[in-house]
């Protein structure tokens, strides 16, 4: 059975923060037109990183990568920025720079 590849377009903002995701209908054409684009996914944040309730909307597998084009661990709400994960909640790190120490 072969797999059908369907393309996902993401809408960012200045600083990389993921705001809107969506993807083609896959329906075809009727009398020349095409239908809307379907959206996947809407993630919406305060300044600092915390995801603001009831304004976020995902209805397929959510793209975890989101506030600033950084992965977000949704287990904990963290978002890792490669060396250290940062805590959106209490807008502090979890852990000490590992280049200072």
């Amino acid at each position: 059975m072969a797999t059908k590849w369907v393309l996902h377009y993401d809408y960012r903002d200045h600083q990389g923060n993921l705001r809107l995701s969506f993807r083609d209908s896959l329906a075809a054409p009727v009398n020349g037109v095409y239908a809307p684009p379907v959206v996947t996914q809407i993630d919406e944040r305060d300044p600092t990183g915390v995801a603001l309730s009831g304004l976020n909307y995902s209805n397929q597998n959510k793209n975890n990568f989101g506030f600033i084009g950084r992965e977000t661990i949704s287990e904990a709400g963290w978002i890792d920025l490669n060396n250290r994960f940062y805590m959106p909640e209490l807008m502090r790190f979890g852990q000490i720079d590992p280049i200072i120490e």
